[in-house]
């Protein structure tokens, strides 16, 4: 199940649109796939509790005569990335032989292959041209909805005529945006990626939004900070779909719309194992200092995490101090790192709790 956070103008239209996507393959002679839905989500940020609607979208397999589609295998490069069908089974880019079809046993030059699924649980790999003669189907490529179908539809626009940009460029581009930002992940309007994706498109709406954002230039700086995340990102570590797909992208000479996110998906997750490495101790249950009292101490940097809200972009920034951790929810944002330590200025708002862990609220927090 996804969700994607929709604009609360036009509901129904939202819906309606995204009814048909997933009617698609219905059209076509097969049953299962997505069904789709409107509900309420409900936020508390600074006190006070909001409302917005999300599209949730709910799978199961697609079938036609016992055969029932799992996975979608796009070749760039000459290497595979994979997209799962509703319900499929995971195919991993390893799992993927690039170029051949087992129907006609033929290797060549394709731009995807489908993976069927029997009775019997026999996966196999066949050219989309070849699907038509190995199910009986009148093959149809719009029919097999993906997920990344609805994120591309509903989890924000990318306008622009370029087909693709360098990969160093694409996250140097992101580094900077981050560092202003935070990384704010896809489903919403405001995401890195189509932030990065709207300025190197170098659009009006993009340009304009970036200077809005960001407000600053790529240096080489963050070329240098981008060039260290490439290489963590061509040994990330996993045998997951989501750790090979990263090692594939992560070797791209050039960079699609459809593979950004993936890549730009390496500042967070290269920041959630900087978190891992902190150690993580006990807090005192109570307040640091009375509500109201200003001030001014040294802590260490232990997480930021940047969302959208109903107040816009907000960064939640956890510190520590001691025996003491602090919370400071910024809509400025800090250029810190995780494990930096430096000297904070602010006020008192109150405590918070959280699983069982309580943090000293601040606001107008300043680095000194």
């Amino acid at each position: 199940m996804r969700e994607f956070r929709i604009s609360e103008i036009d509901v129904a239209k939202t819906l309606s649109k995204a009814q048909k996507l997933a009617s698609r393959g219905k059209s076509k002679g097969l049953s299962g796939g997505f069904e789709v839905r409107i509900e309420s989500r409900s936020e508390v940020v600074n006190g006070v509790q909001g409302e917005y609607s999300v599209l949730v979208i709910q799978g199961e397999p697609v079938k036609f005569n016992g055969w029932q589609f799992v996975g979608v295998a796009e070749f760039i490069e000459g290497k595979a990335l994979t997209k799962s069908i509703a319900g499929g089974v995971e195919i991993k880019p390893s799992d993927v032989k690039v170029g051949y079809c087992e129907h006609c046993q033929k290797t060549r030059s394709r731009s995807k292959v489908i993976f069927v699924q029997n009775q019997e649980g026999k996966i196999s790999q066949v050219g989309s041209s070849c699907v038509k003669d190995f199910l009986g189907w009148e093959f149809s490529a719009s029919a097999l909805v993906t997920e990344e179908d609805f994120q591309q539809e509903f989890g924000g626009f990318a306008g622009g005529s370029y087909s693709g940009f360098d990969t160093l460029g694409v996250l140097a581009t992101a580094v900077c945006a981050v560092e202003k930002t935070g990384y704010v992940p896809s489903g919403s309007g405001l995401s890195t990626k189509e932030v990065v994706w709207d300025k190197l498109n170098g659009g009006f709406h993009g340009l304009s939004k970036w200077k809005e954002l960001v407000g600053q230039e790529v240096t080489d700086a963050h070329r240098a900070k981008a060039q260290e995340l490439l290489e963590f990102g061509k040994n990330f570590e996993g045998d997951s779909g989501y750790a090979q797909n990263v090692r594939i992208v992560s070797g791209l000479t050039f960079q699609k719309y459809s593979t950004a996110g993936i890549l730009i998906s390496l500042l967070k997750a290269y920041q959630r194992q900087t978190e891992e490495k902190i150690e993580k101790k006990v807090y005192k249950s109570e307040i640091l200092a009375p509500v109201g009292e200003k001030i001014e101490i040294e802590v260490t940097v232990l997480g930021e995490n940047t969302f959208e809200s109903q107040f816009g972009l907000t960064t939640l920034y956890t510190f520590e101090s001691g025996e003491y951790q602090l919370k400071w929810f910024s809509s400025r944002g800090l250029n810190v790192e995780i494990g930096s330590k430096l000297k904070l200025k602010g006020t008192v708002k109150g405590i918070d709790e959280y699983k069982g862990t309580f943090s000293t609220v601040l606001t107008r927090c300043k680095a000194v």
